[in-house]
């Protein structure tokens, strides 16, 4: 098996996952293009980060908007903290959506895994947004780098 080279942006992608104690299935994600065209690669990962600009977006907002109010350390770390039960709240509703909207699908068949995979990417994405210093279009950016990366 041939050794893998990560470039620099992988590499601050996956270590502010480990930092943050978030899994690093958002900076390693499965595969998902074996056998598929550059363009194909290309037209996916534009997809994902599309799908995932909203998430990060709200986060990177109420990340803003807990540091604006907030008059102390302990009060924007509680914002923070009520933030991130907000966006576990978030994907839990979404989660609860696609598997009842999808009742023909049980929660293991490898189409609902790939739908409830690319949703915790996007929470991954938000809580990122949530503790990182970086404009919502470069943490898009940085994703969709990390998913072109992907053999």
């Amino acid at each position: 098996m041939a050794n893998r080279r990560c470039g620099p942006t992988q590499r601050l992608l996956a270590l502010s996952l480990i930092v943050l104690g978030l899994p690093t299935a958002w900076a390693n994600p499965p595969r998902p293009f074996a056998g598929q065209s550059a363009e194909q690669r290309e037209r996916f990962c534009s997809e994902e980060q599309r799908f995932s600009e909203p998430w990060i977006h709200w986060a990177s907002t109420n990340r803003a908007l807990c540091a604006s109010q907030s008059q102390s350390t302990a009060e924007k770390t509680a914002c923070l903290n009520t933030v991130r039960q907000q966006l576990d709240a978030l994907h839990l509703e979404h989660r609860a959506i696609y598997l009842s909207q999808m009742r023909s699908l049980q929660p293991d068949h490898p189409v609902m895994q790939t739908i409830l995979n690319r949703l915790q990417g996007h929470k991954q994405a938000a809580s990122l947004a949530l503790e990182a210093d970086l404009k919502p279009a470069e943490l898009a950016a940085l994703g969709r780098e990390n998913c072109l990366m992907q053999r």
